[in-house]
């Protein structure tokens, strides 16, 4: 993982408990919220709703991109098995 990427963020989406645990080297700097807090400071201002929506969505993006291109072909044959 690399700088300004975001961890917990599906479970952040989802309502849902985080699946995995992360531990960062001694280098790394991390930055955390509590969900709820987060949620209601979103709420009340747009604007930062906005950066915060955009930047995750170009992490997701990141994130599916990078593991489409790791795949070895696992994602076409999978969507194959989903158009049959």
């Amino acid at each position: 993982m690399g700088p300004g990427v975001f961890i917990g963020e599906l479970a952040f989406l989802t309502k849902n408990p985080a699946t995995a645990n992360v531990c960062l080297n001694k280098q790394a700097k991390g930055v955390s919220w509590n969900s709820s807090d987060l949620t209601r400071l979103l709420a009340t201002r747009p604007q930062m709703k906005v950066a915060f929506d955009s930047l995750l969505n170009n992490d997701l993006a990141s994130k599916l991109s990078n593991d489409s291109n790791n795949s070895g072909g696992r994602n076409e044959a999978s969507r194959s098995r989903l158009a049959s």
